[in-house]
């Protein structure tokens, strides 16, 4: 998502936004109930991004992005609905 966002211009947000929402998608619980979930490189980003989508329509306002190592401070502030709107949009496309 970090490439898309560089060399396509499809979007613009700091980096750390796009690797918590991803990594935010990642749990073991996918894992256990669908074995090929993750079994190689292609199946992992296909299904990580497909998770992210869900996610994303799931929330037509933007949702808080709370910072992994202090759960009392998030990343909202670099960015507004407007672009959150147009993330979610890039990433349904």
């Amino acid at each position: 998502m970090k490439y898309v966002r560089d060399v396509k211009n499809n979007f613009s947000v700091k980096s750390v936004i796009p690797s918590i929402v991803l990594g935010g998608r990642v749990s073991d619980g996918a894992l256990w109930s669908d074995t090929y979930h993750d079994k190689d490189v292609p199946n992992a980003l296909t299904n990580i991004v497909g998770d992210v989508d869900a996610y994303l329509q799931a929330n037509p306002s933007m949702p808080t992005v709370d910072d992994p190592n202090r759960r009392s401070e998030n990343f909202n502030h670099p960015w507004d609905q407007h672009e959150y709107a147009n993330f979610r949009n890039w990433a349904h496309t």
